[in-house]
């Protein structure tokens, strides 16, 4: 049903994704950076730099636009108004763009069991509330202040749609890196935690994409159709195209898990 839209999503991010390999020349030819990758594969220059919550964020708004275009309804209902339907879409575009803002005072803490997420998302609020009422006028900062509030806490058909990208994005980036030859497994972790084992044992393997995906699924199985259909869809793309075929697993019953 939602084949074509979910290639043309999946097609589209990997040419913009592609771009977090092509590197900024000018700073390098006048010595404000040291190392140069434009002779290194996307493998060798992933590796050695890892990637910034800025180009997650970059990819994340891309991801959400890309959507926005090929599935008008993902947004929910309100997607579907003609009156503010710009500045709706904008809103939640900014949002997308911006939604790890606050790990600039707590860093980037992965969502893999270890952490206590209620203080981190405290944390994350305030510094993206400072954040958009330093940057924008009062009439945009109230607004975006209460879609990352929805996204934080995914709560209507915006955040939840919202948080199922952040996801989804996370996920494409290992698809992304494994069609070009890099991937890595659970082994690789030191500190493995018991949802990274959970997740091994429900993909029986330790394939990081894999486990990953298993997160996904857990994380926004029970959102309404319209959000989680778009999503699952645009991963069958991306997985079919990058291993021929999609995950075995899948249709294990998720109840395992709890």
């Amino acid at each position: 049903m939602y084949y074509l839209n979910a290639m043309k999503v999946w097609n589209g991010y990997k040419v913009f994704a592609d771009t977090a390999f092509v590197m900024r020349s000018g700073y390098h030819l006048y010595g404000l950076s040291r190392l140069h990758f434009s002779i290194d594969s996307p493998v060798e220059c992933f590796y050695k730099r890892g990637e910034s919550i800025l180009e997650h964020q970059a990819k994340t708004a891309a991801l959400y636009d890309l959507f926005v275009s090929n599935f008008p309804g993902y947004l929910g209902g309100l997607s579907e108004l003609t009156s503010n339907r710009g500045r709706f879409t904008w809103f939640l575009s900014l949002v997308s763009l911006f939604h790890d803002v606050g790990e600039l005072e707590i860093g980037d803490i992965p969502d893999d069991g270890s952490k206590d997420h209620a203080a981190k998302d405290e944390s994350e609020f305030n510094t993206f509330s400072n954040f958009v009422e330093l940057g924008f006028a009062k009439a945009d900062a109230d607004p975006l202040k209460c879609y990352f509030s929805g996204f934080q806490e995914h709560k209507r058909d915006t955040g939840r749609a919202l948080y199922a990208l952040d996801k989804l994005e996370a996920v494409l980036t290992l698809a992304h890196l494994e069609m070009k030859g890099f991937s890595s497994n659970i082994d690789a972790r030191s500190d493995v935690t018991t949802q990274d084992l959970r997740y091994q044992k429900f993909a029986s393997t330790s394939c990081i994409l894999d486990c990953w995906a298993v997160h996904l699924k857990k994380s926004i199985d029970s959102f309404p159709d319209t959000i989680k259909e778009p999503v699952y869809a645009v991963l069958k793309a991306a997985i079919n195209d990058v291993r021929g075929k999609f995950f075995d697993w899948w249709e294990k019953d998720l109840s395992i898990l709890e």
